[in-house]
């Protein structure tokens, strides 16, 4: 099963109201969550939504040359998926 890293971006990538969870598990949904079920329909594959932990967002780079967020979890190989979340810039937001 192979992780995918995400923060959440309404529509792209959401947590579900408290009325559709199941359990403790949080269900998340968006578009970018249709297109990796849609994916790994196709090319048969598993994956696991996975918050980034650190709350970074795409990642900064420290003093200590260490990433935090997304990019930080890339490079320590948290997951070997590309970022399952816009991108956003000053011109605006594209999907990875």
């Amino acid at each position: 099963m192979i992780p995918a890293l995400f923060f959440q971006m309404p529509p792209f990538v959401q947590l579900l109201e408290q009325t559709h969870l199941q359990g403790d598990e949080e269900v998340f949904d968006g578009y970018i969550v249709d297109l990796l079920r849609h994916l790994a329909a196709s090319v048969p594959f598993t994956f696991t939504l996975e918050k980034v932990k650190d709350e970074g967002g795409m990642g900064r780079r420290h003093r200590t040359g260490e990433y935090s967020g997304i990019l930080g979890e890339l490079i320590r190989k948290v997951s070997l998926l590309p970022p399952m979340t816009p991108l956003c810039s000053t011109t605006g937001c594209t999907s990875t």
